[in-house]
């Protein structure tokens, strides 16, 4: 990289006969020329697992340059041979107590490389950042005992020794004092063997994250000035909304990111890591987002990275550390979204779990997600300009505006928004032809048969968000049509209650919840899009929701993360035991088994329906055709499946759901719809079974409104 850099000549002239002479003429030039930086400096070894210690070497092409190095995270500075430190606290006052300055140090230096640099096992190295305070505790009960260096793992109960990674960060510092870009490897002695998951080492300067003036993991400077005011301003109680230095919401920290897993080794990319949530931010355990650059690659990061350029990914806890919900299991979230992928609604892609090393220390499991932001919609629906996605959503922390008929805007204008809910306060338009002209009804219908069937207790008052194009229509990509569109995130308050009448909170006309309840309550009370509603609900629940399907999901997503799981609950003292961890996933199947039931009578009592009927579809044989039940296609492949223009991915593990013979449970005296679609080289022939006309049984398209159980059998014959 070239930089332009201002290089200050001075000549003087002195005296040859005297120092102290007088100068007679000096002359001060400036100008621009463009110098390049020095190459970055060569490793002798890539990063990644040795089996022994090893000595490391660094090298230059330009031998007159200087090297200099760190081993702390800290970007190597040549003012800083000596050392520097940074404060942090772990113990902080609580109200209406005052702050003491309690601070503890920790030092981090650079070092002039002059020979090799011994790489050993660090595993019973002290601790550093495990030690340090990220909430607001006085006491803080997370920190794992000092010097902790073992766990009993997952499968065996033997116990394990737990690897320290060793981050060294060099540079290159010519005669001109031009640095080059830092350099950055991450080295661990003994087996990958013995984690299961990939690793990602973040190497970054401690104070950036953990200073009690800087630090964005930390309660810091932003706590302590808060409780320092006058008591009457002072509340007793904290919450996640208490000011604290991981609320700073506009600062990114530069980090440096590396994959490393079994034979395989990910580019080590500079990067930005910025903390992500609302409630978690108080929470020991934080989620936080990576920004990668415009042009770079996420390959070797994330499954097909190669085709993601400039995305941002979370790395999410999955779950609610120290919330009242429960525990985090690294489950429910992800397992839920998994569920519904495929809907028509943009949901967030989970590209597998990992672990976590913090300048080379342990730092507990994350899940990597996709970021809910203008650059995942442009991606994932393909429009052309980011600057022409308006992304709107709402928040618990967010005040509520007062005309009641808005939820709090994240991104975008709303006005067009305002006017749609101002029009559906008219009654004379309050209709599905009206609706669809603003609404894509099936992105709209899908996400909240999700948020009703899932039980999600923090919405609609928390976690509603949806998008739209604003610039050109293209006929070929429907998502440019300008109509509102749903993404679905943080389900972490899922699969907790069975009984939940979510339904009617979703519906609901008389509370706080009005604002984001309005349209869906309005749309209820028209005839066509109730039923349209209803009979989406059924399809998704004899399939989608399937409790087989669900509990397969969920067994997958335990099965990914169990066996390290271990060495986070050391880490971090969370979930509190395995054998709490696996009662909270117990309930999240009971929760899969349960709910279809239970939900199917909430629909009944909500909408004053008569009773359910059961169909049992099948044809005379699959390879011959296949069959349309309402929304749904029956005898397709996973890889057969459109992917509606609302959803941001397909549906996965449908295969068995959709599969002939196929029988579903609908309500009585609603439309069903069924189609025979035969396959090329074969025709329709005729329907058997019992409830049908002589009329009807030779039309492919059927419409029927049972009152009782119906049995049918798609014919197909073979062209003549």
């Amino acid at each position: 990289m070239n930089y332009k850099i201002k290089v200050l000549l001075l000549i003087s002239l002195f005296s040859t006969t005297s120092l102290k002479a007088e100068t007679t003429s000096q002359a001060i030039l400036e100008q621009k020329i463009t110098i390049p930086n020095p190459d970055e400096v060569a490793f002798s070894q890539p990063s990644g697992f040795y089996e022994k210690e090893f000595k490391l070497s660094l090298s230059h092409p330009d031998s007159n340059v200087k090297i200099y190095y760190t081993l702390d995270g800290s970007e190597p500075d040549p003012n800083n041979l000596k050392g520097s430190t940074y404060r942090y606290k772990n113990n902080y006052e609580q109200p209406p107590n005052k702050p003491k300055d309690n601070f503890l140090y920790h030092r981090y230096k650079t070092y002039q490389y002059t020979r090799p640099i011994l790489i050993k096992d660090r595993s019973h190295d002290p601790d550093r950042i495990s030690q340090i305070s990220t909430t607001f505790d006085e006491k803080p009960d997370y920190f794992p005992q000092p010097w902790w260096g073992a766990w009993k793992a997952y499968d065996t109960n033997k116990i394990k020794k737990i690897a320290k990674g060793t981050p060294v960060r060099a540079i290159a510092v010519n005669e001109l004092g031009i640095k080059s870009p830092i350099a950055t490897h991450t080295f661990f002695i003994g087996s990958q063997e013995s984690f299961d998951l990939p690793i990602i080492a973040l190497t970054v300067p401690e104070k950036d994250l953990f200073d009690y003036d800087e630090g964005i993991f930390v309660a810091g400077r932003d706590y302590d000035d808060w409780l320092a005011t006058e008591p009457e301003q002072l509340k007793l109680s904290r919450a996640s909304s208490t000011p604290a230095n991981w609320h700073r919401r506009g600062k990114h920290v530069k980090v440096t990111i590396e994959q490393i897993s079994q034979n395989r080794l990910s580019p080590s990319l500079n990067v930005e890591l910025k903390i992500h949530g609302n409630g978690s931010r108080m929470d020991s355990y934080k989620s936080f987002r990576i920004y990668f650059k415009e042009k770079q690659s996420l390959k070797g990061f994330v499954p097909n990275g190669e085709k993601l350029t400039g995305l941002r990914l979370n790395f999410r806890h999955d779950g609610i550390p120290h919330g009242i919900i429960r525990s985090s299991n690294f489950v429910t979230d992800t397992a839920a979204q998994r569920i519904i992928e495929g809907l028509s609604f943009g949901t967030q892609n989970s590209y597998g779990y990992r672990n976590i090393f913090l300048n080379g220390e342990y730092y507990g499991i994350r899940n990597i997600r996709d970021v809910k932001d203008n650059r995942y919609v442009s991606h994932f629906y393909h429009l052309p300009h980011r600057k022409k996605i308006e992304i709107l959503s709402n928040k618990a922390n967010n005040e509520v505006p007062s005309n009641k008929d808005l939820p709090a805007l994240l991104k975008g204008n709303f006005a067009q928004w305002d006017e749609l809910n101002q029009a559906f306060s008219q009654k004379e338009n309050q209709n599905l032809d009206f609706a669809q002209k603003y609404i894509d009804i099936d992105s709209f219908i899908d996400y909240y048969i999700a948020e009703i069937f899932l039980a999600n207790t923090d919405w609609p008052q928390n976690n509603y968000a949806f998008w739209k194009y604003i610039g050109e229509h293209n006929k070929n990509n429907p998502a440019t049509d300008g109509r509102y569109r749903w993404l679905i995130y943080d389900l972490d308050a899922t699969f907790l209650e069975i009984y939940n009448k979510s339904l009617e909170r979703a519906a609901v006309t008389n509370s706080e919840l009005y604002p984001f309840t309005f349209i869906f309550s309005t749309l209820l009370k028209n005839p066509e899009f109730k039923e349209r509603f209803i009979t989406r609900f059924s399809d998704l629940m004899n399939t989608t929701f399937v409790p087989e399907r669900m509990v397969n999901v969920v067994e997958n997503t335990k099965r990914e993360v169990e066996k390290e799981l271990p060495r986070h609950i050391q880490r971090w003292k969370y979930p509190l035991s395995i054998e709490e961890w696996e009662k909270s996933i117990n309930l999240m199947i009971g929760f899969a088994q349960q709910r279809p039931a239970i939900q199917y009578q909430q629909l009944q009592s909500f909408f004053e329906l008569s009773g359910t009927y059961q169909l049992k579809i099948d044809v005379n044989d699959s390879d011959f055709g296949a069959l349309k039940v309402n929304t749904l296609h029956l005898g397709l492949k996973d890889n057969e499946l459109t992917k509606p223009v609302a959803a941001s991915c397909p549906a996965v593990l449908m295969d068995k759901v959709l599969a002939f013979p196929w029988q579903g449970k609908y309500f009585k005296n609603l439309s069903l719809k069924l189609e025979a679609i035969p396959k090329s080289g074969y025709v329709f022939s005729h329907w058997q079974g019992a409830g049908l006309t002589d009329e009807q049984t030779i039309h492919p398209i059927l419409e029927l409104q049972p009152e009782a159980d119906l049995k049918l059998i798609a014919v197909f014959e073979r062209v003549s």
